[in-house]
């Protein structure tokens, strides 16, 4: 098992660096950049219905990564709590004690800035795409024990993953954090008050009111505009 993550993270790096050239780097030559965020879903939806195709839509059990028996030590609750610290943890790291972290939040920032100052925009970009593959297959590796591996879980899975970001504000793992704890929390309160698809219905409610209120995020900062 410990060689299959290493190679589920190698795939995923692989996966991320083919979404880049094949997604967002033709669609970077154009005006309308942000085009990239429909391109990269299409994508998603063809890779989806490629794996249905090869391996079914059935739900497929997950072997566990570590021989612990069953109960609270059970690793499907503590294994994804421990990814999830230790992929915070590392972007924090990377981001504010080295180099290259500050050259992707300058990428981030601004791209034409940071092609001024001859920072390799197009290598950082598909590093960063490497690094977000990984990091994708590493929620898919350890959440899959208790979700299971199923093709029904991709349209879930984009929803729980979008909503966090939007909610604490993009570019912020922080706020991404505390929006997915307070997702988490809301959607339990939600399946007890009301239950089924009304608490569905709740969470995309709040969803709407939050981003209505501030469109940055939680804990996102409102820029200034330039004129």
């Amino acid at each position: 098992m410990i060689v299959g993550l290493v190679m589920v993270l190698a795939c995923g790096a692989v996966v991320g660096v083919v979404t880049e050239f094949v997604t967002v780097r033709p669609v970077m030559k154009s005006i309308e950049q942000h085009l990239y965020v429909l391109s990269t879903l299409a994508f998603a939806l063809m890779v989806q219905q490629l794996t249905a195709i090869e391996w079914g839509t059935d739900a497929q059990p997950f072997p566990q990564l570590l021989p612990i028996g069953p109960g609270w030590l059970d690793q499907k609750f503590w294994l994804p709590m421990l990814a999830c610290v230790a992929t915070v943890v590392g972007l924090e790291l990377l981001y504010r004690h080295t180099l290259v972290g500050r050259a992707f939040l300058a990428i981030a920032e601004d791209s034409y800035a940071a092609r001024a100052l001859c920072l390799p925009e197009t290598q950082l970009r598909i590093a960063s795409y490497a690094l977000a593959g990984m990091i994708g297959m590493l929620a898919g590796f350890t959440g899959a024990q208790m979700l299971l591996a199923s093709f029904g879980n991709q349209a879930i899975l984009n929803f729980y993953g979008f909503v966090p970001v939007a909610l604490g504000g993009m570019g912020s793992n922080r706020g991404a954090v505390i929006g997915g704890l307070a997702l988490g929390l809301f959607q339990q309160a939600a399946n007890f008050l009301v239950g089924g698809v009304f608490a569905a219905v709740a969470v995309f409610a709040v969803f709407i009111i939050v981003l209505l209120l501030r469109p940055e995020g939680l804990a996102g900062v409102a820029t200034a505009r330039r004129v």
